[in-house]
């Protein structure tokens, strides 16, 4: 499934930690559309966004505020893994040979369809489609640290 972002829209100075959700907050949700939803997060119900689908409100109570997660199949939501430069290597390599060809991609186009299938039904992470899709690519081995991140 896609990531969305939770971000602290109200928070109570009588609270002790402002920094985590509690049952009762509200929290705007952007989705990966970048649209937002403010949500009031009530304990025992699930949070629907529509076509990125449905978690339970427990899930969020006790995180951080203005972290990302993934929606899994069942309601639950895991930390989304953001990928940066952070830990991007500085080589000389550089993308001017690569040729942007779809045959570099051993994939067919009904394989590429399963996985969006299988991702939109939350049987497959999003993590793991891109795994599939960079590790049958010829050419994704060769890009920059910087391109592929």
């Amino acid at each position: 499934m896609d990531a969305m972002n939770v971000d602290a829209m109200n928070v109570d100075v009588m609270n002790v930690d402002p920094t985590v959700v509690k049952g009762g907050d509200h929290v705007i949700i952007r989705m990966p559309s970048t649209n937002a939803k403010i949500v009031c997060v009530k304990p025992d119900t699930t949070i629907s966004l529509g076509k990125f689908g449905s978690f339970m409100a427990n899930e969020l109570i006790g995180q951080t505020f203005g972290h990302s997660y993934e929606i899994e199949k069942g309601g639950t939501i895991k930390p989304h893994q953001l990928s940066g430069f952070d830990d991007a290597e500085i080589t000389e390599a550089n993308n001017q040979k690569i040729n942007d060809d779809p045959s570099a991609q051993k994939l067919t186009f009904e394989q590429i369809e399963e996985l969006k299938a299988k991702g939109l039904a939350g049987d497959v992470s999003a993590q793991e489609i891109i795994s599939s899709l960079t590790e049958n690519n010829e050419s994704f081995a060769k890009k920059t640290e910087f391109s592929k991140s």
